[in-house]
């Protein structure tokens, strides 16, 4: 094991303590010192403080060996593990401060460096108490991300409407490494809890990819910024900030939008009803609602062909209304199965009017959907007279379809006292 030189008399360690015990317990200054660089022994790499309490540095491995150490402020403020360190995986330190009498030694690798990869360690400041740590191996160094424009979106931030999905554009500076993973990471509550959509880039060399925030409620504030990590981020707890390669925060404000509200217009709506399986009433076909205080005559639907009656009314777009169909005075009992109960023991339509101008589909007087097209079909009818005198006037045939006339309908004699007649007769009937 490989150690570093240190001329640390008696005098500086009493001063030393004396300096320990009356600063703040906040280590500063981290430094970095690795048996796979050059300078093992020298005044080490000092850690940036590129995340507020969580500083890193990246090097470039000069040889294989696998040894490493990280400090603040004196050789002596020292973190260790026990163990060994697995590259991308965040790992335990244990404080070993202000004890000159023992020192816990290095820190290793489970694997070597490779010569020439990039490795960044970023450690959680936690003061001169234990942390964790992680080092992440990439093929060169971290990409970064543009300096203007690094992240746009859209719709825009003053315009994304309600329950609509906002893209998310990451520009970076080169081509990412095989190991580097973008993601967005937002929040709809301020940061008491976050969720992450991955950057999806379509080309290995793209420079721009795009991730999606999901569609949220009118009024709802979000807040997001990107990041890069070799981790891959599954959902959960997890501390994004110590397994962060590079983030982008718009300059720590971090990016955000609220939802607009819910539009405030007026939309066209037709309303559209088939009265095939009614009797008209000579008064008409009206529409009645919430919008006109339930009256049956303030709104004439007009016949449109087919049996169709139609009306188009301007809706406010924000309404939610309640509505029947009325022939002549007669509202309709709708079904259940389609409408809120009405409060009188029966049931009416509901529309949550749309932004948008818009025609309703057809829907049967009394039904929730359009009505059955009536079909015909061919029925013989047959008497046996034997035991009857016939009439000079013949044999008729009366009943509900010919309103019970005794001379509409006359059956023809076809033999043996058997008189017949074929009738095409509605099959819904």
């Amino acid at each position: 094991m490989k150690t570093k030189l240190h001329n640390f008399s008696l005098l500086s360690f009493f001063a030393f303590a004396f300096l320990f015990l009356t600063v703040p317990l906040r280590a500063q200054n981290f430094v970095f010192h690795a048996e796979f660089l050059n300078n093992w022994s020298a005044g080490g790499y000092p850690f940036v403080n590129d995340i507020n309490g969580y500083p890193s540095i990246t090097v470039e491995a000069t040889s294989s060996d696998d040894e490493f150490i990280i400090e603040a402020d004196s050789y002596y403020n020292k973190w260790n593990n026990s163990g060994t360190c697995n590259f991308n995986t965040i790992t335990p330190f244990v404080f070993y401060g202000n004890t000159p009498s023992y020192d816990p030694g290095n820190t290793f690798l489970t694997s070597s460096t490779v010569s020439g990869k990039f490795y960044t360690t970023r450690i959680k400041n936690n003061g001169y108490s234990n942390t964790s740590a992680i080092i992440m191996e990439t093929d060169t160094a971290p990409v970064s991300f543009i300096a203007t424009g690094a992240v746009t979106q859209l719709p825009v931030a003053q315009a994304v409407p309600i329950n609509t999905p906002v893209q998310v554009t990451v520009n970076i500076d080169r081509p990412r490494n095989p190991q580097e993973k973008l993601y967005i990471r937002y929040t709809v509550d301020n940061w008491a809890n976050s969720n992450t959509a991955e950057v999806v880039f379509l080309n290995t060399n793209d420079l721009a990819g795009i991730a999606t925030i999901p569609g949220q409620a009118a009024g709802t504030q979000v807040k997001y910024y990107a990041l890069s990590t070799v981790v891959v981020i599954q959902p959960g707890g997890i501390d994004y900030d110590l397994i962060t390669l590079k983030q982008e925060t718009n300059s720590g404000a971090n990016y955000e939008y609220t939802v607009l509200a819910a539009p405030i217009g007026n939309a066209q709506i037709t309303f559209q009803v088939n009265m095939a399986q009614q009797t008209v009433s000579a008064q008409g076909v009206f529409l009645a609602g919430s919008f006109n205080g339930f009256s049956a005559t303030a709104d004439s639907m007009i016949l449109v062909g087919n049996n169709i009656y139609e009306l188009t009314l301007s809706l406010d777009t924000t309404a939610t209304i309640n509505y029947k169909f009325v022939n002549g005075s007669t509202f309709e009992s709708v079904n259940a199965t389609c409408g809120v109960d009405d409060g009188f023991g029966g049931y009416n339509r509901v529309l949550h009017v749309p932004d948008n101008d818009s025609v309703l589909p057809f829907v049967c007087f009394n039904e929730c959907s359009n009505c059955v097209l009536p079909g015909f079909a061919d029925v013989t009818f047959q008497v046996n007279m034997a035991q009857q005198t016939v009439s000079a006037q013949g044999v008729f045939l009366a009943g509900s379809f010919n309103g019970f006339s005794t001379t509409a309908d006359s059956m023809i004699l076809v033999g043996n006292n058997i008189y017949e007649l074929t009738l095409s007769l509605d099959t819904t009937a």
